[in-house]
């Protein structure tokens, strides 16, 4: 009764999802002269770039797990990636939580703690890394070719990152000293740490970082897949603009759009960025002279199709994976 009820609870958040996302952007579909038609095929072709999409992180985070020596199954890690994404859309503040239950599955299919903590953060950098990189091509494309506009689309963002892959790659080939530090730590705020728990806990930890030895070209890779899920997430959005009728947007103004709708996600706490996301994407496209009417329906059709329907599927696998955790 308990699970059933769950069941509902869930199913019901997924449709408030929805309905959200109509709401949201139904009144600027309303406003205006001339309407629009949904065009099927590119409809299909949408489905197939985010499918595509997904296909492509789940082989980025596999690479980086097969970096540290634990080859977890495509097809698995995909029903994974399938799944933590339909959380990460429905649930409030749905990337912690994703990220969490991500963490739970990876472990039970044999991989140590320090290498799926440290494979969900290689992943989260290096995607971040892909965007900023995008976020700069866009800035190109549109005619932004000085170097102060490229520096300023995310210039500071992609040092960042990039400093923090040299960290994540220190932590791998040099633990020691990190954890000497944290062996300081532990003895001053945790009195078990006396007793040397605490120390062999902390040598387990040390030995299975340093057995985690990416290659430069494991980075590659990993960059490449990374920038492939947003190229193919991107092709998504376009197609979903093409499929109601906006066939004057160039790809320049296609890609600060996609950016500038993305790029707010981390600062609501709501599911999949409602609200922020669709002002940023909304705003991008009448920028570019784009009717409001037809960039609010290709907005709402990217929705349904990349976090509606990335929802529904990923809930499903989220059902299988229950009740036959070993047979996907």
């Amino acid at each position: 009764m308990v699970a059933l009820r769950a069941r509902w609870v869930r199913v019901s958040l997924a449709l408030a999802l929805v309905a959200a996302e109509i709401v949201l952007v139904l009144p600027h579909v309303g406003h205006g002269s001339g309407g629009f038609s949904l065009h099927w095929p590119w409809v299909v072709a949408a489905v197939a770039c985010e499918m595509a999409s997904i296909a492509t992180f789940a082989r980025l985070r596999r690479s980086l797990l097969r970096a540290g020596g634990q080859n977890v199954p495509l097809s698995r890690m995909g029903a994974l990636t399938l799944a933590s994404s339909a959380v990460n859309v429905t649930f409030p503040a749905g990337a912690a939580v994703s990220t969490g239950y991500l963490y739970k599955q990876l472990r039970r299919t044999g991989a140590g703690a320090p290498l799926v903590a440290w494979t969900l953060a290689a992943a989260a950098v290096v995607s971040g890394l892909a965007f900023t990189v995008i976020a700069m091509a866009g800035t190109v494309l549109s005619g932004g070719s000085s170097l102060t506009d490229i520096l300023g689309a995310g210039g500071l963002g992609l040092a960042a990152v990039v400093l923090l892959v040299a960290v994540l790659n220190l932590v791998t080939r040099h633990p020691a000293p990190i954890l000497r530090a944290m062996r300081a730590v532990c003895r001053r705020r945790a009195a078990g740490c006396a007793d040397g728990t605490g120390d062999s806990s902390l040598d387990r930890t040390a030995a299975a970082l340093a057995a985690i030895r990416p290659r430069w070209r494991d980075w590659m890779q990993a960059f490449w897949f990374a920038i492939l899920n947003w190229v193919w997430d991107l092709a998504c959005f376009v197609m979903c603009c093409y499929a109601v009728g906006i066939d004057t947007l160039g790809i320049g103004v296609a890609v600060l759009a996609y950016v500038a709708g993305l790029a707010t996600t981390s600062l609501s706490l709501l599911p999949a960025g409602l609200g922020n996301v669709d002002a940023g994407l909304l705003a991008g496209l009448t920028h570019a002279g784009i009717a409001a009417p037809l960039a609010a329906g290709g907005i709402l059709a990217y929705r349904l199709v990349a976090y509606a329907l990335v929802a529904v599927v990923g809930w499903i696998v989220w059902a299988a994976l229950r009740r036959r955790p070993q047979r996907i």
